[in-house]
């Protein structure tokens, strides 16, 4: 019986059974926008409802990127499996900004990434978190896919001294020509993600996001 395995091999069980009939993949044009924002040395958190196996999963499917999970601070990973809740429990966002600020960060210098309106960018709001809605380009609702992300936040939006981008307050990309919008919105130096692997599997089961996300 699986009660009786030790707590490692039951985990790898688990692990190998979640991979029969699916493949899991960042999602497209996330590797590159993550490795932008690492390196402008942009905080990255992730606010996941998963499983042990979930770290697995996407330690896999970073291989090969450039990107590790060591590149996510620990002190804004949120896995549900580690805190017996979940999103879109506000107790999760009140938890990561408290643990943001512990770090001198504030809410309005933090950016949310996800694709559901309900469990990632509703909660995120109500903390005074900028959001950024994943999907498909002219969706209803959507901020849009990696690809846009990337370009609101690092071509369009410094081209039209519109946002501000840094991880301190010396080393930020803000234009100075824009100081006055500039105070009246703080530099981004957090992103913590809901989702950036989506999930492929054959017969029955849809396509439909794997890893960081719910």
């Amino acid at each position: 019986p699986l009660a009786r395995l030790p707590a490692a091999k039951l985990d790898d069980f688990l692990y190998r059974q979640m991979q029969v009939g699916r493949t899991l993949r960042l999602a497209k044009d996330a590797a590159e926008c993550l490795r932008q924002l690492n390196d402008h040395d942009i905080l990255l958190g992730i606010a996941s409802n998963s499983q042990a196996y979930t770290l697995r999963e996407l330690t896999a499917a970073l291989q090969g990127t450039g990107l590790n999970l060591s590149q996510f601070d620990r002190d804004v990973r949120f896995w549900s499996f580690e805190n017996g809740f979940s999103k879109p429990d506000p107790h999760v966002f009140r938890l990561l900004t408290a643990r943001l600020q512990a770090l001198g960060l504030v809410a309005r210098e933090t950016l949310m990434v996800g694709d559901r309106a309900d469990n990632d960018i509703e909660p995120a709001r109500a903390q005074g978190w900028r959001t950024w809605r994943l999907g498909p380009a002219g969706g209803a609702g959507v901020d849009g896919d990696w690809a846009a992300l990337a370009e609101y936040l690092f071509r369009r939006s410094l081209a039209n001294q519109t946002f501000a981008l840094g991880s301190q307050p010396e080393r930020t990309l803000r234009p100075r020509a824009n100081q006055r919008a500039a105070e009246a919105s703080p530099a981004l130096r957090a992103v913590l993600l809901a989702r950036a692997l989506r999930e492929l599997e054959s017969g029955r089961s849809a396509v439909r996001a794997a890893i960081l996300r719910s």
